[in-house]
């Protein structure tokens, strides 16, 4: 199942990252911005617990760990980012 959670996990923040792309190109003022902004955060936020599922049931992954910390610094969760940012180090420093 690990994979499985990973890629709908992946579907999710890709989908969530093209739309925070669409956001940058956008004028502050148009009024889709906003919309644009919030369905990208959403769709982070719908790619959270199948990341952190694939995490689990595969702890040491690289692959997993480095989408995690980059959705976990999308989302602003800070503590959780830099926990994460040290587990990759921990196995870099494994190898």
């Amino acid at each position: 199942h690990t994979d499985a959670s990973f890629g709908l996990g992946g579907l999710y923040f890709n989908n969530g990252a093209d739309l925070n792309n669409e956001a940058k190109t956008m004028d502050l003022s148009d009024p889709n911005y906003q919309k644009t902004l919030d369905a990208s955060k959403e769709s982070f936020n719908k790619a959270l617990p199948h990341l952190e599922k694939a995490h689990a049931d595969a702890p040491t992954d690289r692959i997993i760990l480095v989408s995690l910390q980059q959705l976990y610094g999308k989302l602003g969760m800070t503590e959780k980012f830099k926990e994460t940012k040290a587990k990759i180090a921990a196995l870099d420093a494994e190898e």
